[in-house]
């Protein structure tokens, strides 16, 4: 999807008016019909004559997004992200029949091919859903987020600026939402119960909040603290470096303690990183510590049974409250997520109940003594709080192996390209950044799960396509020697 050598004139500026306009018109007085005919046609030209624009201004609006139930037929639109993308689709789509080709390398690649599989694996388990038509939005979501953000964002994203672009104009938009929220929570005093709604309508609550906070700030703090090696210039520098300092008071201030515990994983990772150390010996002593900790459940069942600390506004009784299995209602009630996963895994193994149907699935599958006070059976509080368990309850044991699959190629592909001395450090750095972005999410994934969302899909078909597009421009020998050598006169 090539831009057009049109002349702008006064047709682009119109449609930045008519975009505000409409903005205002559908925001200010929920006039939502007016807004979306006012909004429409400025949409289609950006998306026939600057889809690069358009690509962008999905990217700035994207942390804005709030759901909106469409009347009479019982599923909610994401405003303003999911008619920017379904815009795009269609019109790659049709730039796909016009042109009748699409770069083979990215077929090809690894990522690309398990990306294909998980979502086919996805459509199948769609058709044996129990709620099919539950099931089919949630594939269609992550088939247009697919499609625009991996498959037509890679080819942005292997030119770096339009990666720096992203991470800033992203950043943006977060540091916005992050000042609103921020001041949501000066209103109530900084206070713990203000947090869990003070991000809201953007974000449903202060898990989903600090789990992007989490993904962003890896990448907003690597080009902040390097700006010279990712080329940023002086205003870009000073946007965000003040979004690095925004966003992580935000994240202390969001109370989210598996954001928290994975930002803790991540800089565990990070030794690793430096140090060169393969993967397969990392996964070794994950094994390893994995078989340290089911030798000695027993005691550690018994400590974690004995802690009482209670979720507050006292950060070291928040931060001990972590592994309170005994009196955490939050906490509990995971085990009961995750106990109810694998009996419903038990009855449905190869195919599952369906994409996006464990909140309303789960609630026979509950034991009485693990029942907790958040506990529900009308699938309106979250989903399995487990990324791989809810896999494997939604989509089966084959689900669960692609989705871990695609996890564990990520993670290699992002060390090799981070290991190999032969590319353009430039790339080789932001192979690393994409990477750590990306491993605080894997780490959240065993306490949270986010996909089934509309926020978190953004970012992660996102930087995965960033890392397919940053491995294959490393592989270019004359890349390598030209940023090579830009790097050794500096």
């Amino acid at each position: 999807m090539n831009e057009q050598r049109v002349s702008v004139g006064p047709a682009l500026p119109a449609a930045v008016i008519f975009l505000i306009v409409g903005a205002v018109v559908g925001i200010a007085y929920q006039q939502w019909l007016w807004a979306g005919l006012l909004v429409f046609p400025p949409l289609l030209y950006l998306g026939i004559y600057h889809p690069r624009m358009l690509f962008y201004l999905a990217v700035l609006t994207a942390p804005f997004t709030v759901e909106y139930p469409l009347p009479g037929i019982g599923i909610a639109l994401a405003l303003p992200t999911e008619p920017l993308l379904i815009i795009l689709a269609a019109l790659f789509f049709l730039h796909l029949l016009h042109v009748k080709k699409y770069p083979t390398e990215v077929l090809r690649h690894p990522l690309t091919m398990l990306i294909i599989a998980y979502l086919g694996w996805m459509l199948i388990t769609t058709v044996t859903s129990t709620m099919p038509l539950v099931s089919a939005k949630h594939w269609g979501k992550h088939f247009i987020y697919v499609v625009v953000l991996y498959f037509y964002g890679i080819l942005l994203y292997r030119r770096w600026q339009a990666v720096k672009s992203f991470i800033i104009l992203y950043a943006t938009g977060l540091t916005a939402v992050s000042l609103y929220t921020l001041w949501v929570e000066w209103q109530g005093f900084f206070s713990h119960e203000t947090a869990y709604f003070a991000s809201a309508p953007f974000y449903s609550d202060h898990t989903i909040y600090g789990a992007i906070l989490g993904l962003m700030l890896p990448l907003i703090l690597g080009l902040a603290f390097f700006p010279r090696r990712f080329a940023l210039r002086k205003w870009e520098w000073g946007l965000i470096a003040a979004a690095a300092g925004v966003n992580m008071v935000s994240l202390v201030l969001s109370y989210a303690r598996a954001a928290w515990l994975s930002m803790i994983g991540v800089l565990a990772f990070i030794p690793f990183l430096t140090l060169r150390i393969r993967l397969r010996w990392i996964l070794l002593l994950i094994i390893g510590l994995v078989a340290g900790i089911i030798m000695n459940w027993e005691s550690i069942y018994v400590f974690m049974a004995t802690n009482r600390a209670a979720s507050s506004g006292d950060f070291r009784r928040h931060i001990q409250s972590i592994y309170n299995i005994a009196t955490d209602p939050s906490n509990m009630e995971r085990i009961n997520r995750w106990s109810c996963a694998l009996r419903m895994a038990e009855d449905k193994p190869l195919f599952g109940f369906g994409p996006a149907t464990f909140p309303f699935q789960y609630g026979p599958y509950q034991l009485s003594y693990q029942r907790t006070i958040i506990s529900t059976d009308w699938g309106d509080i979250g989903g399995a709080h487990h990324e791989y368990l809810g896999a494997l309850a939604e989509m089966g044991i084959v689900g669960m192996l692609l989705f871990t699959a695609l996890v564990l190629t990520s993670i290699y592909i992002g060390m090799h390209a981070f290991y190999d001395r032969r590319r353009p450090v430039r790339l080789r750095w932001a192979a690393g950044l994409i990477l750590i972005g990306l491993m605080t999410y894997y780490i959240h994934g065993f306490i949270n799960n986010f996909l089934d969302t509309d926020e978190l899909p953004f970012l992660f078909w996102a930087l995965l396509g960033m890392l397919t597009a940053v491995d294959l421009e490393g592989r270019k020998p004359t890349s390598a020697e030209s940023d090579n050598a830009v790097d050794n006169r500096r």
